[in-house]
């Protein structure tokens, strides 16, 4: 009926003006993001976003500098993340408890812990040497989701965009060390699987 047609009608022109919404936005978000603006929600742990021009750009987070500092210092001298995640739970709240409440030291009461699958995302984040790497997931929707990543290739990455808190030789000395320790990994797991095959095979041939 009439009454029908124009719901529809009203429907699909609703879904057009999202769709370009959505378009001017993310054109919009793109254009900072090659200017080296920062975009997200919430800064690094490390960093606080102040406005600055026509966007908002990076700058040391005095009060928790020094955490960001032992994380690498302790991967750097062959700590894992998980001892890393112990020493930091000692003494100092975790990054969401810091966003919430501004309390970088932990109260005694305090029973959150350090994440250790965090803990590898920081040595991952070129954040913390100065560039900016947004842009690496796909849209889901008009919505602020977040989907698949997107091919290295696509991402946007300006350099030197903000004061950096580790210095270039520290990050890629703790990439190198996580990479061995990664490689020994595997090898170990390897050779685990494969003397346990030989163990039960050697079991089998005697039960022969």
């Amino acid at each position: 009926d009439k009454k029908s047609f124009e719901v529809t009608i009203k429907n699909i022109i609703n879904d057009l003006y999202a769709k370009d919404i959505s378009k001017k936005v993310s054109s919009t978000k793109q254009a900072k993001m090659k200017q080296g603006y920062f975009i997200g929600t919430f800064a690094p742990y490390g960093y606080k976003a102040v406005r600055k021009d026509k966007g908002r750009v990076l700058i040391a987070d005095e009060k928790v500098r020094e955490v960001v500092e032992l994380m690498f210092d302790l991967a750097c001298k062959g700590a894992s993340q998980v001892e890393i995640a112990r020493e930091l739970t000692k003494k100092y709240t975790t990054p969401w408890q810091y966003m919430k409440t501004g309390e970088v030291l932990r109260s005694p009461d305090n029973k959150k812990q350090w994440n250790p699958g965090a803990i590898g995302q920081f040595f991952e984040n070129e954040v913390y040497i100065g560039n900016m790497v947004q842009g690496m997931h796909e849209k889901k929707s008009v919505r602020k989701e977040k989907g698949a990543y997107k091919p290295v290739e696509e991402w946007v990455k300006v350099e030197d965009t903000h004061e950096a808190i580790i210095d270039k030789e520290t990050f890629f000395e703790v990439q190198n060390l996580r990479k061995e320790k990664g490689k020994l990994s595997l090898v170990g797991r390897f050779t685990k699987t494969n003397v346990t095959k030989l163990f039960y095979q050697e079991l089998k041939n005697k039960s022969i």
